[in-house]
């Protein structure tokens, strides 16, 4: 989309298919306002719009270039989100829209919604209608991040692009009482032939101070950004561990006697203080980067083993998990880069987020979001290949790939006497230590976030990798 004088180029008018004239994406001058929109509620409703528990009807306008529909894949809050699925065909400007109508009450003057984020960059807006019938387009800003994260529209006039004046008469402000019209898709860039998933959850409306519009914020909003790479995990609770029905569809998935899953019982309510995490697994080329500017050897090196990360590392593989992996070498590593490996439950929160889920990406196991033995390649993967698998927080191959280290020594027990906040495991060494998340050539019982695997720190395997996380200041 390209602005001009503070809004975007004239359009064809979008319609929705076998209903009334909608507004563009972008200004026409001219275009009437839908006589009959689309309703979820007749009467104004403060501080929550929509929660998508009761989904209701959303239409979509006359360009064909996505879905809106309920979703439990992705799920910032309660049991239901929104998955807005887009297909771009073109290399012009192409964008899609959903209506809803939601009447406010009062004078608001921002509207926020939680986007799981694809890192495309495409706009979403919004658009509100006010009390002379003028509809307006307002934006929450570029997609361009991944996970979950807060973003904020700004109801105000004399904003720049994509701010701007849809349809109706224009007198230049906002009349209030408002409605909530729907949401706009609109690529970046006009030429991008392209298509992808977002997810939409809690959008609200509020009055008085807010973040500036546009903007993703976290919550808390007073936790810096994330590094490089790395994903910002809030503080705050989540469920750790497996409930008996969980530990049930283990069992039905593996054919194994409960003993197997007995340490990952009891489910249990822990409070972590906010921390990042690495997006993706350390890969060969980070890891050759550390080796070359101190001269590390692993431990298969020093036990002068055949198989070592060098020997798996043959050119064009720079982006595929670093392997043959022991504790100590993904330890020494983390902390070259001025990191550390993560706690067992940091791990855990990040790979499943506050909802408990057993997957990274929900309740259902899904082959086509994860290198597992399921899905067939029978090896590694560069990192981000399966960018459908995200986890909650945003961060990928939590399930699958390779298995990663984390910090603690394993105790199988230790669940029922840990504490309730910042678990650091068993405080005296024990034979081994904790591997998470599944490799490879793993089974779907093993994928889950909530599976514990044990090695001894010098042990090392052709699917033993890592990732590295940081405390937040």
């Amino acid at each position: 989309p390209t602005p001009i004088g503070g809004t975007a180029a004239p359009e064809e008018t979008p319609t929705v298919a076998g209903e009334t004239p909608a507004p563009s994406a972008t200004p026409a001058g001219g275009t009437p306002p839908p006589t009959s929109p689309p309703a979820a509620t007749s009467t104004p409703v403060a501080g929550v719009i929509t929660d998508f528990e009761s989904f209701g009807t959303w239409q979509r306008g006359d360009e064909p270039n996505g879905t809106f529909t309920q979703t439990t894949e992705q799920v910032h809050g309660g049991q239901y989100a929104a998955k807005l699925a887009y297909s771009f065909p073109t290399a012009g400007n192409d964008y899609v829209v959903f209506l809803q109508d939601h009447p406010l009450a009062g004078t608001p003057t921002h509207i926020s919604a939680w986007v799981f984020g694809n890192g495309s960059g495409h706009f979403l807006n919004v658009w509100v209608r006010d009390a002379q019938g003028e509809t307006w387009q307002s934006t929450f800003g570029q997609v361009k991040h991944t996970g979950w994260q807060q973003m904020t529209a700004l109801i105000q006039t004399g904003q720049s692009w994509p701010w701007g004046h849809i349809d109706g008469p224009s007198n230049g402000i906002v009349d209030y009482p408002i409605t909530f019209r729907g949401l706009v898709l609109d690529d970046v860039p006009d030429d991008c032939a392209c298509s992808g998933v977002i997810y939409v959850d809690d959008i609200t409306v509020g009055a008085g101070a807010q973040p500036p519009g546009g903007e993703a914020t976290c919550t808390p909003t007073e936790t810096p950004s994330a590094p490089a790479d790395m994903l910002l995990v809030p503080a705050g609770e989540f469920l750790m561990g497996s409930t008996n029905a969980d530990i049930d569809q283990a069992q039905a998935w593996s054919s194994k006697s409960r003993r197997e899953f007995e340490d990952e019982f009891p489910q249990h309510s822990v409070y972590l203080d906010a921390y990042y995490i690495d997006r993706f697994e350390v890969t060969n080329a980070q890891f050759e980067a550390f080796v070359n500017a101190t001269g590390y050897r692993t431990t298969a090196e020093e036990k002068g083993e055949f198989n070592t990360w060098r020997a798996a590392y043959a050119p064009g593989m720079e982006n595929y998990p670093v392997v043959w992996m022991s504790w100590y070498d993904a330890d020494a590593y983390c902390k070259w880069a001025g990191k550390r490996l993560p706690t067992e439950a940091e791990w855990e929160k990040a790979a499943r987020g506050n909802l408990g889920r057993i997957f990274p990406w929900g309740n259902e196991w899904d082959p086509t979001k994860a290198n597992s033995g399921e899905t067939g390649y029978g090896h590694t993967m560069p990192v981000g290949s399966f960018p459908t698998g995200f986890s909650y927080y945003g961060a990928r191959d939590m399930a699958g790939n390779v298995w990663e280290w984390v910090a603690d020594w394993w105790d199988p027990g230790y669940y029922s006497v840990s504490p309730t906040r910042n678990p650091q495991g068993p405080l005296t060494p024990t034979q081994n230590k904790v591997l998470r998340g599944g490799a490879f050539g793993n089974a779907r019982w093993q994928l889950r976030t909530a599976h514990r695997h044990t090695g001894g720190p010098d042990g090392y395997a052709r699917d033993h990798g890592f990732r590295c996380a940081k405390s937040a200041p």
